[in-house]
């Protein structure tokens, strides 16, 4: 799928927002983007050794689908930043998610638990199921690339 498609499954007003910030670039920027937000979230925090290596194996063992999610939920925090931008407990919220895509990557929170922040972020954006299931589609078909570079970053 092409980067540019994404905007077939926008039904809402928050759906083309999104896809048109995201359509500006082309394919590798939003790829790389996923690609050194893991590798400077797990490098930027010491983890030891077994931590290291859990993440860089749930990263192989993702299939289609979990990589897809993982995408779409780096993919969405920026935006969810600027939705809640203006409430008064905003930064400890955004931290939140970010503390728990590190706990997904490295196994410290189960699929469920990721799956349901993720659920949140959608909701907080008011993104539509089809919007959600293009995104999740597209980092899919992105799989073996962004997850060799992102182990690649980890090392």
């Amino acid at each position: 799928m092409k980067l540019s498609e994404l905007v077939n499954y926008a039904e809402n007003n928050a759906d083309k927002i999104i896809v048109n910030s995201i359509i500006k670039d082309d394919s590798e920027t939003l790829n790389k983007f996923v690609i050194n937000i893991i590798g400077d979230l797990l490098n930027g925090v010491n983890l030891d050794n077994e931590y290291r290596k859990q993440a860089i194996n749930n990263l192989n063992n993702y299939d289609e689908k979990e990589l897809g999610n993982l995408g779409t939920y780096i993919c969405l925090i920026p935006y969810v930043q600027s939705v809640l931008s203006n409430q008064n407990d905003w930064e400890a919220k955004v931290t939140s998610f970010i503390e728990n895509l590190i706990s997904y990557i490295i196994g410290l929170i189960s699929k469920d638990e990721f799956l349901n922040n993720l659920l949140e972020m959608r909701n907080i954006l008011k993104i539509s199921e089809n919007f959600y299931c293009g995104l999740v589609k597209y980092f899919a078909l992105y799989k073996e690339y962004i997850t060799k570079s992102a182990i690649e970053k980890i090392k």
